[in-house]
C-alpha cells in the first residue's frame, strides 16, 4: 500500500547515502564511460586517427566484446586469486585507462587491437565485481531497488558520455584540431571513469560497513 511504498523509498534513500553504497553506486556508473566513449568514437579513431579501414573498426569492437563477455563471467575465479575484491578492482580500471590511451595513440590498428583488449577485459572484470559488491552491501528487501539504482546510474553514464565527448571535442577542434581534441576527449573519460572509479574504491575501503540490521524492518 502506499504506507509500505513511503516506508520502502525511505529506506532506500537512506541506504544509498551509506559511503560503502554512494561510492560503490557512483563507481559502477563511472565504469561505464570508458567503454562507452570507445564504442562511440572507435570509428573515428580507427579510420581518421589511425588510418584503417570501417572493417578493422567492426572487428576492434567484435575483439573487445569478446573479452568483455568472457572475463566478466570469468571474474570470480579472478578474484579467488586475492585475498580481497579492491585488488582487481584497481587493476580493472588500471586496464581500462591504458586500454583507452593505447587506443588513442595508437600507430597501427594491431597496437589497438591490444588496447581493446586491455578494455573489454578490465570493463569485464570491473562491471562484474561491481554489481557482485552491490548486491551483498544491501539487505534483501532493500537489494532489487539498490541494485535498480546502480544500473540506472550506468545507463545515465551512457547518455552523458557521448554528449561531454562531443562537447569537449567542439570546445578544443578549433584551438589544437579534430584529432588532438578527440584525444583528449578519450583521455578526459578515461581519467574520469578509471580515475574516479580507483578513487571510490579507495572511499569506499575506509567507510565503515552497512549496518543493514536496521534496514530489515523494510522485509
Amino acid at each position: 500500500d502506499t504506507q509500505r511504498s513511503t516506508i520502502y523509498r525511505r529506506k532506500l534513500f537512506k541506504i544509498l547515502k551509506e559511503p560503502r553504497v554512494l561510492t560503490m553506486v557512483t563507481a559502477r556508473g563511472l565504469g561505464t564511460i570508458v567503454w562507452t566513449g570507445f564504442l562511440t568514437y572507435n570509428s573515428i579513431i580507427v579510420v581518421q586517427i589511425i588510418g584503417g579501414t570501417a572493417e578493422a573498426a567492426g572487428m576492434l569492437v567484435a575483439l573487445g566484446s569478446v573479452f568483455f563477455a568472457g572475463t566478466a563471467s570469468q571474474a570470480g575465479r579472478v578474484v579467488a586469486i586475492f585475498d580481497s575484491r579492491l585488488y582487481p578492482l584497481i587493476v580493472a580500471n588500471g586496464l581500462l585507462g591504458v586500454g583507452m590511451a593505447l587506443v588513442l595513440f595508437a600507430p597501427r590498428v594491431f597496437v589497438a587491437g591490444i588496447g581493446i583488449i586491455f578494455l573489454g577485459t578490465g570493463f569485464g572484470i570491473a562491471l562484474s565485481l561491481y554489481r557482485s559488491i552491490i548486491t551483498g552491501l544491501a539487505p534483501q528487501s532493500l537489494r532489487g531497488g539498490v541494485v535498480s539504482v546502480s544500473e540506472a546510474a550506468g545507463r545515465i553514464m551512457d547518455t552523458l558520455t557521448p554528449m561531454v565527448m562531443g562537447g569537449l571535442i567542439a570546445v578544443f577542434t578549433p584551438t589544437v584540431g579534430f584529432v588532438p581534441a578527440v584525444q583528449i576527449a578519450g583521455l578526459s573519460a578515461a581519467l574520469v571513469g578509471a580515475g574516479g572509479g580507483c578513487l571510490c574504491l579507495l572511499v569506499m575501503r575506509s567507510a565503515p560497513p552497512v549496518n543493514t540490521e536496521q534496514y530489515r524492518s523494510a522485509d
